[in-house]
Formats: C-alpha cells, sequence, structure tokens
C-alpha cells in the first residue's frame, strides 16, 4: 500500500494503557515515517512528558479509556496549557454520544479501533494540514 507523504519530522506522543494496542499503533507510525515517538501506558507519564518537555510540538494520539487519567481528561490537561494542541483520540467506543462528546471536546480527529493504518495515516494528514500553523515550527 503506497501511502505517499511521510512525516519525518512529526513528533508523536502515544498513549494507550493497552500494550498490544501501544505496540501496534507504535509500529503504524513507524511505519508512516513518523520522526519521533514517545509512548506511554499511563496517562500521568504522558502529562509528566508534556510538562517537562516544555519545547515539544507533537501530535497527541491517545486512548479514551484510561484508569486514572482518560483520554479526555488528558486532552483537558494539556489544553490548558497549549490550547491548539493537535490530538487524535482512538477509542473502541463507536456510540453517538461518545462521538459527540469528543468532537465537542475539541480533539483534532477520532479513530476507532482496531485502526487500520490507511485511515491512520488519512488523519494525521487531515491534522497536520488543517493545523499547519502548529506544526509550522517543526
Amino acid at each position: 500500500m503506497n501511502l505517499g507523504e511521510k512525516f519525518p519530522n512529526l513528533q508523536v506522543l502515544l498513549v494507550d494503557d493497552d500494550i498490544h494496542s501501544l505496540d501496534i499503533l507504535s509500529t503504524f507510525l513507524a511505519e508512516l515515517g513518523v520522526g519521533s515517538i514517545h509512548q506511554y501506558s499511563k496517562g500521568q507519564e504522558a502529562l509528566d512528558f508534556f510538562d517537562a518537555q516544555r519545547e515539544w510540538k507533537g501530535l497527541v494520539l491517545c486512548d479514551w479509556n484510561m484508569p486514572e487519567i482518560s483520554g479526555s481528561e488528558l486532552l483537558q490537561r494539556m489544553r490548558t496549557k497549549v490550547p491548539e494542541q493537535p490530538f487524535i483520540m482512538v477509542s473502541a467506543r463507536n456510540d453517538e454520544e461518545s462521538i459527540v462528546f469528543a468532537k465537542d471536546s475539541g480533539i483534532s480527529a477520532y479513530l476507532l479501533k482496531p485502526v487500520p493504518l490507511e485511515e491512520l495515516y488519512h488523519k494525521i494528514l487531515k491534522v497536520v494540514h488543517t493545523q499547519g500553523s502548529y506544526f509550522s515550527a517543526i
């Protein structure tokens, strides 16, 4: 499958409490040529990274349902510091209420698990192009 554009300058903060999903998404991101992947299985670890790396500019790819700090809570905490933070939510939840809540939360994109490589590519491409001013510093 030829997906065209690669993302060698893109940094991704990948957060998922399911180690299997984390491995699959990390492999997919590597196949898409993502330059730097920081992966965490806990929301607090990802938040600690985000807080410590003030100059970090990248895309957050995060699971919705996680213990302690959910994906939506992580989004809210990050956006209080960086309101334009690009954020793709990944979830197995496909009900209308969840999708509406995610959109109302201001996420950049929403992906359903299991995530196909091609769909991940198109969502990243969309976010990179629609939030280009954020990524222009990369």
